[in-house]
């Protein structure tokens, strides 16, 4: 007997399910989605608050009846409101909606897995493999915004020297869900530009989840108010929104980023919907200001480079696409249980065969099997794609001689180190880096 379709949103929910207990309080949209698990979901949102710029905010608070529960808060160029209205029954306000890394699936692509079985040390195996100028990115100032540096992250000797916040511990010998993806960006991030000047911090580390208010507020503290801003920024998280407009919450975050940081470039996930046509916020900022190149949006390509992974959004908003699935690097040490299962067909084109064989959804390890790592994984995901990007982005900037800065270099980079490819399972036109420059 056929084994029947799985259920298309199983892992959405399973991952609602582990958000709302790290305590975030989560409505899933559109209204009624959660109720009739045949509705695709499409966002998340804080129920019983609404954000409103602080330019509208006395206008706005007499048309609207406030709770008395809690207070207004305020972060820079937006307020977030206690109501139990509902944001788009009124121009000026907006739903504050929940950004992790990558949705609507809200975790990478996949979850982590053991490297190959090889008689090499785990080391020789990590993907990308380290570039062969070890001073490649040298000087260059890069903050990756994700979950945090495990506490044993100074171990390994390419990331031993970063700097960056400690995410919270496990009890000992447990890897829980999320926990090394910080770590496992900076290990690629450093393989590709080994001598660029890395911060990590650990906003995301809860969940791997923030809404936009406090993201974009966490942004501009962690930035420095005077002087200038890192040249490159890598961020593996964002949102789809209710209407497919920007975040509200991250527009003070954007505007300083585009005029008042020249200097500075956000290197963003497309996100990980499989999706081709919804948005995905910040990134999909991108085009708008690809005169200046402040924003690059950075989708997967599957193992063999021949197509995008399946779980990549995509579309023209997209700047360009690198290796994002089943990348090996530095990750935890102790015991992985998984949460979710495999799935007899790709859980990106349901009912349909795979997109390509052999995608991370019909490769997947089973439900609640336990996995235990020693300090490297294998993963996949549009967020392993972005520091590629970063790393190569760090590269131009001090290449052939020539100086630039972080925006020229991204212009460089999508311009001359790229080229076009057909999907090798739909024909659809990909911007991809040169292979031969990622390695000697």
């Amino acid at each position: 007997m056929a084994r029947p379709l799985h259920d298309p949103q199983q892992r959405f929910y399973e991952q609602v399910e582990g958000i709302r207990a790290a305590d975030f309080q989560v409505e899933v949209g559109p209204p009624g989605t959660e109720q009739d698990r045949r509705a695709t979901p499409r966002y998340l949102v804080e129920p019983g608050f609404v954000l409103v710029r602080e330019a509208d905010l006395p206008a706005v608070r007499s048309r609207l009846t406030l709770r008395g529960d809690e207070e207004i808060k305020r972060a820079p160029g937006v307020a977030r409101l206690p109501t139990d209205a509902k944001a788009g029954q009124d121009p000026d306000v907006f739903h504050n909606h929940l950004v992790t890394i990558t949705p609507v699936n809200s975790c990478p692509a996949d979850e982590p897995t053991l490297p190959p079985r090889s008689k090499r040390d785990p080391v020789e195996l990590v993907t990308p493999p380290a570039y062969h100028d070890a001073e490649a990115g040298q000087g260059v100032d890069v903050l990756v915004v994700d979950t945090g540096l495990l506490s044993e992250y100074r171990e390994f000797g390419p990331i031993s020297d970063i700097v960056g916040d400690l995410r919270d511990q496990p009890p000992p010998g447990t890897i829980t869900q999320y926990y090394g993806h910080g770590t496992f960006i900076a290990g690629v991030l450093r393989n590709v530009a080994p001598g660029v000047n890395l911060r990590v911090s650990g906003a995301l580390q809860h969940a791997g989840s923030l809404s936009e208010f406090d993201l974009g507020r966490i942004l501009l503290d962690e930035l420095p108010a005077d002087g200038p801003w890192p040249a490159i920024i890598s961020l593996s998280a964002g949102a789809p929104t209710v209407d497919d407009q920007p975040l509200v919450g991250l527009e003070e975050f954007v505007r300083k980023l585009v005029d008042e940081h020249p200097e500075t470039v956000l290197v963003a996930a497309a996100g990980n919907d499989g999706e081709p046509s919804q948005p995905f916020w910040p990134a999909a900022l991108a085009p708008r200001y690809a005169d200046s190149r402040a924003i690059v949006a950075v989708g997967a390509l599957r193992e063999d480079e021949a197509g995008r992974a399946c779980f990549s959004n995509c579309g023209e908003w997209v700047s360009v696409y690198a290796a994002g699935e089943r990348l090996v690097n530095i990750f935890a040490t102790g015991r992985y249980e998984n949460v979710h299962d495999v799935t007899r067909d790709c859980r990106y084109h349901v009912g349909y065969n795979p997109l390509y064989p052999g995608c991370t959804c019909v490769t997947a390890g089973v439900q609640g099997a336990a996995v235990d790592f020693d300090g490297y994984a294998r993963w996949s995901g549009t967020s392993f794609a972005t520091p590629i990007v970063a790393g190569r982005i760090a590269r131009c900037m001090d290449l052939d001689g020539v100086k630039r800065t972080s925006r020229e270099a991204a212009q460089y980079l999508l311009s001359r180190r790229t080229h076009t490819i057909r999907d090798g399972a739909d024909g659809r036109p990909l911007p991809v880096l040169f292979e031969e420059d990622r390695q000697p």
